[in-house]
């Protein structure tokens, strides 16, 4: 089982989580109420196994809260408009496209969520949830920023390597229209190491078609060499620079649908981490850009929290509240994968993969992650966007577990940017990572 192969994701951005388990009705779980291994029951069907049995070994500790926002309103106008106008307007033919039902064709040009209602007895539901869980990152336009990945043993703190990446959306926001894409990408994205020595310089590139018979065409930049390869779509289940993560758990899953068998399990609620009861704030630059402050809440994990006896890889500061989500099982249609069956825990409003529990080929457990989200807002309450600010991906079988810091006091996330389309090609990229 591959573990720790040295290859960078393509714009690692954050990780979500889950696992299949049996609803049962809890006990009280009342805001501000603290969840440990005392009374781990009340929140049995709630959260996944893997969360129960690290609550019950004292590993985590949920701290219950409410928010002060609604997140399902917490979109761009644009994208809010569209949570009415594109009901019924698209959907997924038998060959995977998502065609307009007008006209039964490829749609090119999508604004918001593209299936913003589901219906559980759609055969293609898990495919739609998926598809607007994608679009998450689309809502915010292009956008770039920095971010950390933090190797976490069993004794603490090992290592952080920092990287930037960037990204180039061709669906979901406006303006699209207007961009020349005859190659029918759907997104361009970008990722560098920047720190430490070592893999300083290490970066992919990858471009993400419309077409679901066309793979993602991904390109490696190795420093030794100072050259650009093009890599195997075959390896996005390799680790991320030797991290626990591999590179389709971006963001839950990162990579295309079609690549994928999806079944929807269920609906029903469930406790998810948030990042803060209250919204965060964001200002537009001098750039028009809408941008996070270094005033932004940080996640704490555990091995960075005084006489903290819980995981060095726990999230110590988040809310954990009620909100409504899908659970659903994927596998993937690669016998090589390295991952067996995996099930994701995801929002059924904001369509946030909080949980996913990851199974290997032999379906014994391996691992999990979970993905802190947050509200954003300006000052005046003219923009509000969603965003991911981290979470860890924790390697059970060799205790040890790889956090994700995205947004924070040191990293700025840049949204609705104007990104140079040539950074996006092989000689952009060359000179991106130099």
């Amino acid at each position: 089982m591959l573990r720790r192969s040295c290859k960078i994701g393509v714009c690692l951005i954050g990780l979500c989580l889950l696992l299949c388990v049996v609803p049962r009705a809890s006990a009280d779980e009342s805001p501000n109420k603290v969840i440990d291994k005392t009374n781990w029951e009340e929140v049995e069907g709630l959260v996944p196994h893997t969360i129960l049995n690290w609550l019950k070994n004292g590993k985590l500790i949920l701290h219950l809260g409410e928010l002060s926002y609604d997140p399902a309103v917490y979109l761009p106008q644009f994208a809010l408009d569209a949570l009415q106008s594109n009901i019924g307007k698209y959907d997924i033919d038998e060959k995977g496209w998502i065609v307009e039902v007008s006209t039964a064709k490829p749609a090119k040009h999508i604004i918001g969520y593209p299936f913003p209602k589901i219906e559980m007895d759609d055969p293609r539901a898990a495919e739609k949830i998926i598809y607007n869980k994608i679009y998450t990152w689309y809502l915010i336009g292009d956008n770039y920023f920095t971010y950390q990945m933090i190797w976490i043993g069993a004794s603490g703190h090992e290592r952080t390597i920092h990287l930037k990446a960037q990204q180039m959306a061709q669906q979901g926001g406006p303006g699209i229209k207007d961009r020349k894409n005859p190659d029918l990408i759907e997104k361009s994205a970008l990722g560098v190491a920047t720190s430490p020595v070592d893999v300083k310089g290490t970066a992919t590139m990858g471009w993400r078609y419309m077409s679901p018979n066309k793979q993602d065409s991904t390109f490696g930049f190795i420093p030794a060499i100072r050259r650009v390869r093009q890599m195997s779509p075959a390896n996005r289940s390799d680790a991320v620079v030797g991290s626990d993560f591999c590179i389709d758990d971006s963001n839950g899953y990162d990579g295309k649908v079609q690549a994928f068998n999806w079944k929807l399990l269920r609906e029903q609620e469930a406790i998810v981490p948030y990042l803060d009861e209250n919204p965060q704030t964001i200002i537009r630059n001098a750039k028009n850009e809408w941008c996070t402050t270094k005033k932004h809440k940080p996640v704490v994990y555990g091995y960075d929290k005084e006489a903290w006896q819980g995981a060095p890889w726990a999230p110590t500061n988040c809310v954990w509240v009620k909100r409504p989500v899908y659970v659903l099982e994927m596998w993937s249609k690669d016998k090589y994968y390295n991952y067996g069956t995996q099930y994701l825990w995801v929002d059924t409003e904001t369509y946030a993969a909080h949980y996913k529990v990851i199974h290997d080929r032999s379906g014994e457990y391996w691992k999990s992650s979970l993905a802190f989200f947050t509200g954003n807002e300006s000052p005046d309450g003219e923009m509000r966007t969603s965003g991911l600010v981290g979470g860890p991906m924790v390697d059970d079988r060799y205790d040890h577990a790889s956090g994700s810091e995205i947004a924070s006091p040191r990293n700025i996330v840049h949204m609705f940017a104007e990104l140079n389309p040539s950074d996006f090609t092989i000689a952009g990229f060359a000179k991106f990572c130099q």
